[in-house]
């Protein structure tokens, strides 16, 4: 398999139902803990910073293997 096919075949998961389901419970993740009122230090902010940096690289994963199949492309 060429690494373009296996680029392809990474992006056909992100047309399945699955997917959206998954998307769907991270953002409503995302969603309830996207606040700083109940945090009572710096260090839980920097906790709560880790977890939603780590909820944004995955929630990017579509736009990044179809950048990487588009410059493949070029």
């Amino acid at each position: 398999m060429t690494e373009k096919e296996e680029i392809e075949a990474i992006l056909d998961i992100f047309t399945l139902d699955g997917w959206k389901y998954i998307m769907e419970d991270i953002n409503k993740h995302y969603d309830a803990i996207n606040k700083i009122d109940g945090l009572s230090n710096e260090k839980e902010l920097f906790y709560l910073k880790g977890e939603l940096a780590k909820l944004d690289w995955f929630k990017s994963f579509p736009d990044w293997y179809q950048h990487a199949l588009d410059s493949l492309e070029r």
